[in-house]
């Protein structure tokens, strides 16, 4: 998961399994421009510095997208390969708010945690013309990035379901389920709290405070992926199941783990819950980072 090409790698092989439902060809294209945008190498535009709406996520959630369509289609839910191709699009595109234009050097691109959305639409606005995508492909593609919003309805306007309202609650469902299943999730969330401090989202005074709602977080979101979402994620187990001959779905596995290891650690370490934290050395990056944070405060 921490290598992008790998992951494209094993979406195209997915793409196989669904007898190219997918333009691979054009959804690459897409995804060379998304790494050179995360990694700085885009022109106009900073690195990425939200640690945790950063480019693992959205591979994250681009590849827990594929891995849904696979699904759907094996469970009888087919879409055009127009509709497939956008919608992976839209994954690529749907946290690109987060970074700032070059001129843009106060803070990091967390202080738009509020507005991350309309910014990622407005940049795949501006981006997907000149590589060739026609009106009705960015505006499917419009619609399906405003899915990853937690205060979304995707039966906004709808009054029938149809192809757009299904995708759009699968993109939704692939932007939990990839957070939540992340294996370093519970320490991504030390960054989260830096973003939402910087955008002054209210509600959580500290790291600990923001581990904590996190447990309600959890059974709001179950909520919202059964109900608003429709369960859109019970075709995640036919893609295991088809995929690696293995008949469970390792996302809500991964995800209940998560949960269970959270809810120890604030029983067990509510004083030094960072030290159990421990996968990646995430949090000696954060000290790090802090450390150097103070230093520069100091002079």
């Amino acid at each position: 998961m921490s290598s992008p090409p790998a992951v494209f790698a094993e979406i195209s092989h997915i793409a196989g399994l669904m007898h190219g439902t997918f333009d691979i060809e054009r959804l690459a294209s897409v995804f060379n421009i998304t790494c050179d945008l995360y990694n700085g190498q885009y022109p106009g535009y900073r690195a990425c510095n939200t640690l945790y709406h950063d480019l693992r996520h959205t591979t994250d959630v681009f590849l827990a997208l594929a891995r849904l369509l696979h699904g759907a289609q094996l469970d009888g839910i087919t879409f055009s390969p127009m509709e497939a191709t956008m919608a992976l699009v839209a994954t690529l595109m749907h946290d690109t708010g987060y970074i700032q234009e070059s001129s843009d050097m106060e803070g990091t691109g967390g202080k738009y945690t509020l507005t991350h959305v309309a910014r990622s639409i407005e940049f795949l606005k501006d981006l997907l013309p000149g590589k060739g995508f026609s009106d009705e492909e960015i505006g499917l593609c419009e619609y399906v990035v405003r899915g990853t919003a937690i205060s979304d309805d995707p039966n906004r306007n709808a009054l029938q379901e149809n192809s757009s309202v299904l995708l759009c609650k699968m993109i939704g469902t692939a932007d939990l389920l990839g957070q939540l299943a992340d294996r370093i999730y519970l320490e991504k969330l030390l960054f989260l709290y830096r973003e939402f401090h910087e955008a002054k989202v209210g509600g959580f005074s500290s790291e600990l405070e923001l581990l904590h709602s996190t447990i309600g977080f959890y059974t709001l979101m179950e909520k919202r992926l059964a109900d608003d979402l429709s369960n859109v994620r019970n075709c995640m187990r036919s893609h295991f199941r088809v995929r690696w001959q293995i008949d469970r779905d390792l996302y809500q596995e991964a995800i209940e783990h998560n949960l269970e290891f959270l809810k120890s650690l604030l029983d067990r370490h509510d004083k030094d819950y960072r030290c159990e934290l421990k996968r990646e050395g995430i949090v000696h990056k954060l000290i790090s980072m802090e450390a150097a944070e103070t230093a520069c405060g100091e002079d």
